[in-house]
């Protein structure tokens, strides 16, 4: 990642495994420091990442943002990959500790900023609230567990018509064509969340790739089955020729095949496109996985995996609105905080964290 970019992912989600966090690839004490919010909702926690990334964008550093699944506008973190520093939200359900506090990690508690006589007064509310905001999260996971199981279904369904022959072709040329000769070593590999289930629906940070890829690859597949066995086998080649890769996993099935794979060090991506999370992407270059189809075969099981594709959609949508309704909650819960809130040290703490993630680039240099 070179100095002077901006990339978003979400840091954690809901799928349909349940909850997924990817704080432990930033946690490597102590060669890394990082800086842990804690506090409630409206403490100003998104407010306060958002400044730290805009002092260091302002520096000329690349900047990651880290997004909230559940609000995609705000901030769950944000990481300067040249200082080694992330600060990020250690509040539920990322909960967040230090290994070692004040050495490696420092933690800002942003609830000493707050009226606890006026949270007290509401305190009735406050539970109410956090309650029924639990309890659609609940829902929301309920909904994506059944929405993995139905995408299970498809990708059976799909696998069984597809031309794998012409799959591992495919994928040979393509790896020939951009990925070189072997470097002689085994790539690394590390994941980011480019897409989740948000209240939107699946969100997709395309920007992402279009700030890190100067070449890419939209793989068409409204089937799952054929785009997940070619980028697989993808992901195989580019590892063993020693290239580091970045993939990014389907939102229901963290532990699957990638869905979205950059190589860096190439400036080449191939990310995957369906009717819930299109990707449009100038200028790339487009594989429609209908040509990798027995379309006859397919045409047999066309009842079976239409009514599973739809129940899938209205599935996940139903899930969607799930946060969405958390969401409005958690705003009037927000709304709480803020009135109990002393924000008047907020943006001289943000400038201190800020100067002293900075300053480590001085001590680098």
């Amino acid at each position: 990642m070179n100095n002077g970019l901006e990339t978003r992912y979400f840091l954690s989600a809901l799928t349909g495994a349940g909850y997924y966090a990817l704080h432990r690839q930033f946690l490597r004490p102590p060669e890394r420091y990082f800086c842990i919010l804690k506090g409630g909702p409206g403490c100003g926690k998104s407010t306060f990442l958002k400044r730290v990334g805009d002092a260091g964008r302002a520096a000329g550093l690349a900047v990651v943002r880290l997004h909230c699944a559940g609000d995609p506008a705000s901030l769950d973190g944000v990481y300067a990959p040249a200082l080694n520093c992330l600060v990020v939200d250690g509040t539920p359900p990322h909960t967040l500790e230090p290994k070692y506090p004040g050495a490696a990690q420092e933690i800002i508690d942003l609830g000493k900023f707050w009226d606890k006589d006026i949270l007290r007064s509401r305190r009735d509310e406050i539970i109410s609230l956090s309650d029924e905001n639990a309890a659609f999260h609940r829902r929301c996971r309920r909904f994506l567990e059944a929405s993995a199981l139905l995408r299970e279904d498809i990708l059976r369904l799909t696998l069984a018509c597809a031309d794998t022959a012409k799959i591992k072709r495919t994928a040979s040329r393509i790896a020939a064509r951009e990925f070189g000769a072997p470097a002689g070593r085994i790539g690394e590999e590390r994941h980011i969340n480019l897409s989740a289930v948000t209240p939107d629906g699946i969100t997709f940070f395309n920007k992402t790739v279009e700030t890190m890829c100067e070449k890419v690859y939209v793989i068409e597949d409204e089937n799952a089955a054929c785009s997940s066995a070619l980028l697989s086998l993808l992901r195989g080649y580019a590892l063993s020729g020693g290239h580091d890769i970045i993939t990014s996993p389907c939102p229901l099935d963290p532990s699957g095949e990638p869905e979205h794979l950059l190589i860096p060090a190439l400036s080449l991506g191939f990310v995957t496109s369906n009717r819930l999370h299109e990707a449009e992407l100038d200028g790339a270059v487009k594989i429609n996985c209908a040509r990798f189809t027995d379309r006859a075969a397919l045409r047999r099981r066309l009842p079976r995996l239409n009514f599973t594709k739809k129940a899938y959609g209205e599935f996940i949508a139903e899930a969607a609105d799930s946060l969405k309704s958390a969401k409005k909650i958690h705003d009037k819960l927000e709304s709480i905080y803020i009135s109990a809130m002393d924000f008047s040290h907020m943006d001289e703490l943000a400038k201190r964290i800020a100067k002293d993630m900075l300053s480590r680039r001085n001590n680098n240099d």
